[in-house]
This record gives structure tokens, C-alpha cells and sequence, in this order.
């Protein structure tokens, strides 16, 4: 009887959790910010010689790569959000003509 209600608790957890997606405006602020994490990373790459932010710049691409493929894959609409922010950012989105496609792309 433990087990079951163990098992249905389990359950309800789950679903409950994933009852509630984040707003396009949520997922726009995260990436947000964790582009500019890369942006402050290449600043800092004009200000020091000594290539100590290398390993930071390199870790703040991954983690930004990683949260933008999470996103587009658990929120498949977000191939239709404009990220209007990240543009701004120099973050550079190009669409297919029918906008089923997208490529996303940076410079640092």
C-alpha cells in the first residue's frame, strides 16, 4: 500500500511539474543573460594579455549553445519567437522563407 502511494505521489509530481512551461519572455531573459556572459568575456579579451578569460569565453559559448538547444527542443514555438533582446546583442537569427528553420550565430 506504502509503494502505491509512493508510486501515485511520483506521478503526480511529474506531471505536475511539467504542467507549467516557461513564457517566451522567461526563456528570452535566460538567454539574455547568458549571452551576456560571452559578451563580457570578450570584452575582457581586449583588457588582458594574458589569455586567463580564454577558458571562460569558450564555457560561457558552451553554456549559452547548450541553453539555446534546450529551449528550441522542450519549446518547439520558440522557432517563431524573434528574440527582439538578443538581436539587439548582435545575436544574428536567420529564418527560412516558410520560418520552419532557423540558425542561430554569434561572433566572438
Amino acid at each position: 500500500m506504502k509503494l502505491t502511494k509512493l508510486y501515485l505521489f511520483a506521478c503526480g509530481c511529474f506531471v505536475y511539474s511539467n504542467l507549467f512551461a516557461q513564457s517566451p519572455k522567461d526563456i528570452e531573459a535566460d538567454l539574455l543573460k547568458s549571452f551576456k556572459k560571452i559578451d563580457y568575456w570578450h570584452q575582457q579579451r581586449s583588457k588582458d594579455t594574458t589569455m586567463a578569460w580564454s577558458d571562460s569565453l569558450e564555457k560561457a559559448n558552451d553554456i549559452f549553445g547548450r541553453k539555446l538547444k534546450y529551449y528550441t527542443q522542450k519549446y518547439p514555438a520558440t522557432i517563431f519567437y524573434p528574440f527582439n533582446s538578443l538581436l539587439k546583442e548582435y545575436l544574428n537569427i536567420s529564418s527560412s522563407s516558410g520560418g520552419l528553420f532557423r540558425i542561430y550565430s554569434w561572433d566572438t
